[in-house]
C-alpha cells in the first residue's frame, strides 16, 4: 500500500511539471523584467519624478561642483577637488555628466513625453517639455552642438546620432515653450494630473505656465 501511494505522488509531480512545462508562455514569462516595464504601460507620475530627481542630481552635483570651482566661488582641498581647484581634467571627468543628463534626464523625459500625448495629460505634456527645454539648455550652453532630434532611439538599434547645430537646439528650445504653455493651458480635460510626484511646484500649473513664460520672455534667441 505504502509502495502505491509513493507511485502514485511521482505520477501527480510528473503529471503536474508536463502540464507546467507545456505551457507556452513559460519560457516568454519567466524572461520579462518586471523591473523595466514597457513605456507605454508606465504612469506619467512615476517619470515625472524620476526626471525631477536625475534633473537635480545632475546639475546640482558635477555641473554645480565644476563651475563652482572653476569660477572661485567654492575652494577644492582634497581628492578630485584639489585637481579640479588646479585646472586638471580629463575627459573621464565629464562622463558621468553627459551619460545622466542624457540617460538619466533627457532619455526618461522623452518617454514622459511620448507616454503623456498618448493618454492626452496636457499637464504631464506640459511640465515635460518645460523640463526637457531647461536641460536641452544647460546641454547646448556646455557642449554646443550635440545630438537631439536624432537621439534617444537605441532601443530600436539606433546607435549613433547626428548632431544638431547649436542654432537648431536653441530654435528646438523655443519650440518646447511655446507648446508647453499652450498644453498647460489646456489641463480642464486631463483626466491625468499631477501631484504629489512633481517635487519642484506640486503639480501647480500655474506656477509651471509662470516658469515657462518668465523663461520664454528672458529667453535670448539663438546666434546667428
Amino acid at each position: 500500500m505504502k509502495k502505491f501511494i509513493n507511485l502514485s505522488l511521482v505520477v501527480l509531480a510528473v503529471t503536474a511539471l508536463t502540464f507546467t512545462s507545456c505551457k507556452k508562455s513559460f519560457f516568454s514569462d519567466v524572461n520579462v523584467n518586471k523591473n523595466s516595464p514597457e513605456a507605454s504601460s508606465v504612469v506619467p507620475g512615476v517619470l515625472l519624478s524620476t526626471v525631477e530627481g536625475a534633473l537635480a542630481y545632475t546639475i546640482g552635483g558635477d555641473f554645480s561642483r565644476f563651475s563652482s570651482i572653476i569660477t572661485q566661488q567654492t575652494l577644492g582641498f582634497s581628492r578630485q577637488a584639489q585637481g579640479y581647484n588646479g585646472y586638471i581634467f580629463t575627459s573621464v571627468d565629464f562622463d558621468n555628466v553627459w551619460g545622466n543628463l542624457y540617460t538619466s534626464v533627457m532619455e526618461n523625459n522623452k518617454v514622459l513625453m511620448q507616454v503623456s500625448d498618448a493618454k492626452q495629460a496636457n499637464a504631464y505634456s506640459g511640465i515635460s517639455r518645460i523640463l526637457m527645454a531647461y536641460s536641452l539648455q544647460v546641454a547646448v550652453d556646455t557642449w554646443g552642438a550635440l545630438p537631439y532630434s536624432d537621439a534617444f532611439q537605441g532601443d530600436q538599434g539606433k546607435l549613433q546620432s547626428k548632431y544638431d547645430s547649436d542654432k537648431a537646439l536653441y530654435d528646438t528650445i523655443i519650440v518646447l515653450l511655446n507648446t508647453a504653455i499652450t498644453q498647460l493651458n489646456n489641463t480642464g480635460q486631463d483626466v491625468l494630473s499631477p501631484g504629489a510626484e512633481d517635487v519642484i511646484y506640486g503639480g501647480n500649473t500655474s506656477k509651471w505656465i509662470k516658469f515657462g513664460s518668465c523663461y520664454q520672455g528672458t529667453y535670448i534667441h539663438s546666434p546667428e
